[in-house]
């Protein structure tokens, strides 16, 4: 397979509007970017370069060169964005405000601009909007590979970690998304511009690639608002419309609602985050009348590969500029989405089908050592979902006063909630006896927990911080629970309004 480089030639792009020079463009009032509730336009092109021209004077004045923007309103957040490009900042994108979060901003010399809390003092305000568009300012065309951003990796595997993209990088990958999926996002000339509608954050890269940046390269118009909850779904999915999502949310639909009108206008469904089972595709296109079109990836890596889940243990396909191998049973990647264009590794484990098609088969960094054994936390999560009460699991490894030992969070099936009680030493020891025979006793989990559905963060992802927290109440509790523990954990993800 030859490769293909990294600069991407002109003949290749699809995209309507080019990103180095979005600000740069004659201000068009008529080119709407965000739309509101029964797609009113809010927020404009020309408010966008306005915004843009009005900060970017404060911001080049600063003496940090880091500038960390939490903002959840897509256009103040996109013009914030290109403003502190266009000073010469890198932009850093916390995922939350927390405490722990600030902190770790702290130590990385950063004015802050956005939505802010005590410590963070916000820099320039961008509460009120501007009305006017500053003359005397004329901005020059980003350059690709200088002009930096920072984002923080899920933490799914572990802690965040700060990564560094060149916008070449963020816009390749944007070439890429509309060269692969524009022409399936088509409308005719009849009908209004496809909105695009997510239920994720563009603090993190999902979100900021799949709405904000392939939105205003493709002429899209964002949603206003994160749709959380299903009824939001039913309201504002009512036009020609696209949705990006993860997992934790289409396992979530409600089948009572009335998705009559979604089915007539949603264009596509795009799912990431992790993986989505194929009883939730099924059910998500049995609703929406979409099979969503899922997209694997990393922080790291941007786009690898798609699927649409026709049948369980779907295989992946690799986007077109992807270039790709196994080796040693591990996937290895150059693409344009790299920060350079040397085979990058990764710890996903594959099948090679052909040249085109991989079958991912787990994460080879999930092996522990457990008193000086090696254990697969994967081998133990599949031995316990072949379990006829087992809807989802999830195995980490728990410091205890003998040493670490593995522990195990599961979300049984409804039937079986709902036809017999959970008791808490019971089930563990009826989980630990499937086990006995299947793995290897020092890795049968010591510590268990049950919930009612698996903790995520705002991204629908379930992240090592979350699953140990659920562990975490007190030292006195987890030395009685080797095999006895329970506790209802409900996810993070917002919980539906009462009527």
């Amino acid at each position: 397979m030859p490769f293909l480089p990294l600069d991407i030639p002109h003949a290749l792009r699809h995209c309507e509007w080019d990103l180095a020079s979005f600000a740069c463009s004659p201000a068009d009032a008529r080119r709407p970017i965000v739309t509101e509730d029964h797609g009113e336009a809010s927020f404009t092109h020309a408010d966008f370069v306005a915004h843009v021209k009005a900060w970017q004077p404060q911001l080049q004045s600063i003496s940090q060169p880091n500038v960390a923007l939490f903002e959840p309103h897509p256009g103040y957040f996109a013009a914030s964005l290109w403003a502190i490009w266009h000073a010469g900042k890198m932009a850093i994108l916390p995922g939350d405000t927390n405490q722990a979060t600030r902190d770790a901003l702290k130590a990385l010399d950063c004015a802050h601009m956005g939505v802010h809390t005590h410590a963070l003092r916000s820099l320039p305000n961008i509460s009120e909007k501007i009305n006017s568009e500053p003359d005397s300012i004329a901005l020059e065309p980003l350059d690709l590979s200088r002009t930096k951003i920072g984002l923080f990796t899920s933490g799914s595997q572990g802690q965040p970690q700060l990564i560094t993209k060149a916008l070449r990088q963020l816009d390749a990958e944007v070439q890429t998304l509309e060269s692969t999926f524009g022409p399936l996002l088509a409308v005719s000339p009849k009908e209004a511009k496809v909105q695009v509608w997510a239920t994720v954050s563009h603090q993190h890269i999902y979100g900021l690639l799949f709405l904000v940046l392939w939105s205003l390269a493709s002429g899209r118009t964002m949603g206003a608002r994160r749709l959380l909850y299903p009824e939001d779904l039913v309201k504002q999915l009512n036009a020609p419309s696209i949705l990006i999502t993860t997992p934790a949310h289409l396992k979530r639909l409600d089948n009572d609602l009335c998705w009559s009108t979604v089915q007539n206008h949603l264009k596509a469904v795009f799912s990431s985050g992790g993986p989505l089972p194929f009883t939730a595709a099924q059910n998500t296109q049995r609703l929406l009348h979409q099979l969503p079109l899922e997209i694997f990836g990393s922080s790291e890596t941007g786009g690898i590969a798609w699927r649409q889940s026709e049948q369980e243990n779907a295989i992946w396909r690799t986007f077109d500029r992807v270039q790709w191998r196994e080796h040693q049973g591990l996937l290895q990647l150059r693409s344009p989405n790299l920060v350079n264009d040397e085979w990058f590794e990764t710890a996903d484990r594959i099948r090679v089908v052909n040249q085109e098609y991989f079958e991912l088969l787990g994460r080879a960094d999930r092996i522990a050592k457990i008193e000086e054994k090696r254990v697969s936390l994967t081998a133990i999560e599949e031995q316990l979902l072949e379990h006829p009460m087992v809807q989802e699991a999830k195995v980490l490894v728990y410091p205890t006063a003998i040493g670490d030992r593995t522990a195990a969070v599961l979300v049984l099936k409804p039937s079986v909630s709902n036809d017999m009680p959970v008791t808490p030493p019971r089930t563990a020891q009826l989980f630990r006896k499937w086990l006995r025979n299947r793995i290897e006793p020092v890795a049968i989990p010591r510590l268990w927990r049950f919930v009612s559905a698996m903790p995520c963060n705002e991204q629908g992802k379930t992240t090592q911080h979350l699953l140990t927290q659920l562990f975490a109440r007190s030292a006195s509790q987890d030395a009685n629970t080797r095999a006895s523990s329970h506790e209802t954990a409900d996810s993070d993800l917002p919980h539906r309004p009462p009527p």
